[in-house]
């Protein structure tokens, strides 16, 4: 957390240049913003039609709706965007010609009453996408200048302008001159834009999308740098749709009306000639009614040929009692013949007759002989009586049989009238069949005829703009808000990458927690920004009772602060702390091995003197001993001479390797030498002073440092 605090606290103090692109970016939003064309946007809906609905209580829009296409969404949504529709609404509007008030810094599109002039292109072609230069004069005259001729043309409003490839009527526009918006005299431009120009311009401003999914209203959506032509647009679109939609289902109406008076003119003609072929066909095979004949002529076959079979039957029993009869008479009555077949009340009768003298006979008999005549009168009798039956039966023997062949002849006849029936029902129900399909045709293509009469009668819309589009006060775009947070959030980003770049060029060591992150050397001692001899003195006497507690202080102990440049803090440093310990009462020598200087409370030996000069490592430790002997403290400044013979050889005898870094100028790469000269020279008692701790320059003292490590730059490179 402290880390990042105080990775923090090295931008504050370039705040005040964030800040100032901050407000840099917002002044520049807003005068874009000023500036800056406005784009409205204005929204008209439409519901579709479902083919599950239409006018209430109307089952012709509800059940047979044939003449509106399927109401796929995304179908509809293409047509309302299609080159038809849009280039009708092109047309009607009036937006292949564009007039605009030219300014002194931008064009303002004029639009309806804002127009002060009504301009009617006469065979412009030839000028398609040329801009037209207008100066009006007055409120009678006006030149025109046109973009691919040099030539300017004067006019008159109400005048016909003559071109070389053309003609202009402009005349005023009277809603304008009622209103007067502002004065006449200025310049204008107007472009007559080629159709293809025009329409894709259009198709790009319009957007047409569903209100929500699986739900049969369409949204359209026009921009517009005028409301009013925003609103217009959409609304245009939308009755362009419906009127399109009205006269699409209009036109296939009128062409099913026209389609079906053919069909029926035709059906009716092949109907009449069904019908006649039916007449000619029963008249020739003499058919009135086929299935009733024939189930008649069916059933009295079927009833003649139950009595063929009685009377054969009764004709079989006649005969076997006329065979009894005739060759049985004397026995006749004691064989007792089946009756049966001749059961009229005569032969009833007749048989007993018969029984009644056979026992008036038996009683006779009793009394009298057979030949007696009384007997013979009875036998006689009985006599009479069986020949009459026998009779009776052979008569009725013979009616029969001439009843049974009458029987077969009739039904011969009769079988006769089924000799080529299925032949005769084939005929006639194929004959019946055309006729019924032409029938039902005729029906459904005649009650088609009317629906479609009532179709195109009917010049409603099933589709409904249930919201007409308006013009918005609040503009689309530019987005005021959203563009100056965005400007502000840029200015912040922009001053915040400036600074890293400038510390990033700077490239020096600003934390002590880089130098921990990039080196394995610790950090001794930090030292802040003390701009007065108190706060010098305080830091110091704290810094040194901080050393006297590590160890580092008494008995002579050697302490070396080096540097690789000059100004890092090497020089201040041992001033300050041969002030704080000698305030302690330590008898302290300082070794300088750059600019000499004295202190009045500690002795001052330069190192560059000539007996230093020469000497190897033994015996410059021997020297130093000797010049140190008694001190209980020895500071040695190696400030800039690191990279020297003197400085290697005071680095070597010091107890304690004080390496100076400064926040202000050494740079990164200071802690990659540092370790190279460690691990070369096997210098493990080094450990860092960092100065300037959590100290940042002002941007002036940084522009002129950062000037001056440019110019040492150049000039090293040219050496």
């Amino acid at each position: 957390m402290n880390n990042s605090l105080n990775y923090l606290k090295s931008y504050l103090k370039w705040l005040p240049l964030i800040i100032l692109f901050m407000v840099l970016g917002a002044w520049m939003a807003n005068k874009y913003v000023t500036y800056s064309t406005p784009m409205f946007e204005s929204t008209a809906k439409i519901k579709l039609a479902e083919r599950t609905e239409g006018v209430p209580n109307n089952d012709l829009f509800k059940n047979f709706d044939v003449f509106v296409s399927s109401n796929n969404i995304m179908a509809e949504i293409e047509l309302m965007k299609s080159d038809v529709l849009v280039s009708r609404v092109i047309h009607r509007m009036g937006l292949r010609l564009v007039v605009y008030r030219v300014g002194e810094l931008k064009k303002k599109e004029l639009y309806k009453a804002d127009v002060p002039f009504l301009i009617e292109p006469i065979d412009l072609e030839s000028y398609v996408n040329q801009p037209f230069k207008m100066t009006v004069l007055n409120d009678k005259t006006f030149t025109i200048s046109v973009g691919g001729l040099a030539s300017t043309f004067n006019g008159k409003f109400g005048d016909t302008l003559a071109l070389p490839e053309g003609q202009l009527q402009i005349k005023l526009n009277p809603s304008w001159v009622k209103s007067r918006a502002f004065h006449l005299q200025d310049d204008y431009e107007f472009t007559y834009h080629s159709l293809e120009r025009v329409l894709q311009q259009a198709q790009s401003l319009l957007t047409v999308y569903p209100a929500e999914k699986d739900v049969p209203v369409v949204c359209i959506s026009y921009k517009s740098t005028r409301a009013e032509l925003a609103s217009d647009f959409a609304n245009a679109l939308a009755d362009a749709y419906i009127e399109d939609y009205i006269n699409t289902r209009y036109e296939a109406a009128r062409s099913t009306v026209d389609f079906l008076d053919d069909r029926i003119t035709k059906v009716t003609q092949e109907l009449s000639a069904s019908e006649r072929a039916i007449e000619r066909y029963k008249d020739r095979r003499g058919v009135v009614n086929l299935r009733q004949e024939s189930e008649t002529d069916l059933r009295k076959i079927a009833q003649m040929k139950v009595q063929l079979t009685n009377t054969k039957i009764k004709m079989e029993a006649i005969d076997q009692l006329e065979s009894k009869l005739r060759y049985n008479r004397q026995n006749f009555l004691m064989m007792a013949p089946n009756f049966e077949a001749h059961t009229d009340l005569l032969s009833t009768e007749l048989v007993k007759k018969i029984k009644t003298l056979q026992a008036e006979k038996r009683d006779l008999l009793i009394t009298y002989t057979p030949n007696d005549d009384r007997v013979k009168v009875v036998d006689e009798k009985i006599k009479d009586i069986t020949d009459y039956l026998l009779e009776a039966v052979s008569n009725t023997r013979r009616d029969l049989s001439t009843k049974y062949y009458e029987l077969q002849n009739e039904i011969a006849i009769a079988e006769q009238a089924f000799v080529g029936f299925s032949t005769k029902e084939k005929d006639l129900t194929t004959l019946k069949r055309n006729f019924t399909i032409y029938q039902n045709s005729f029906t459904f293509l005649y009650e088609k005829r009317l629906e479609a009469e009532i179709a195109k009668a009917a010049k409603i819309s099933l589709h409904r703009i249930i919201s007409r589009a308006n013009p918005e006060r609040k503009p689309i775009s530019p987005n005021r808000p959203v563009i100056l947070a965005v400007a502000t959030i840029l200015g912040l980003v922009l001053g915040i990458g400036l600074v890293m770049g400038l510390k990033m060029l700077r490239g020096t060591i600003s934390q002590v927690e880089y130098i921990e992150t990039h080196s394995d050397i610790p950090v001794l001692l930090r030292t802040p920004y003390l701009p007065n001899k108190g706060g010098v003195r305080s830091h110091f006497l704290k810094e040194a009772i901080q050393l006297e507690i590590k160890g580092m202080v008494g008995h002579g102990e050697r302490i070396v602060l080096s540097s690789f440049g000059v100004n890092e803090g090497c020089s201040f440093h041992v001033k300050a702390m041969a002030q704080a310990f000698s305030d302690q009462g330590k008898k302290v020598i300082v070794l300088d091995s750059g600019v000499r200087y004295s202190h009045p409370n500690c002795d001052t030996i330069s190192l560059k003197s000539e007996r230093f000069v020469n000497l190897d490592q033994v015996g410059f430790r021997q020297a130093i001993e000797t010049i140190t002997k008694g001190y209980d403290l020895v500071l040695i400044n190696n400030e800039g001479n690191t990279d020297s013979h003197l400085g290697l050889l005071v680095m070597s005898i010091a107890d304690h390797n004080l390496f100076m870094l400064d926040t202000q100028i050494s740079r990164t790469s200071v802690l990659d030498r540092v370790d190279q000269l460690k691990d070369a020279y096997g210098f493990h008692n080094i450990q860092f002073v960092l100065n300037h701790h959590n100290y940042s320059l002002g941007y002036g003292k940084h522009v002129v440092r950062w000037f001056k490590q440019l110019q040492r730059t150049k000039m090293s490179n040219q050496q």
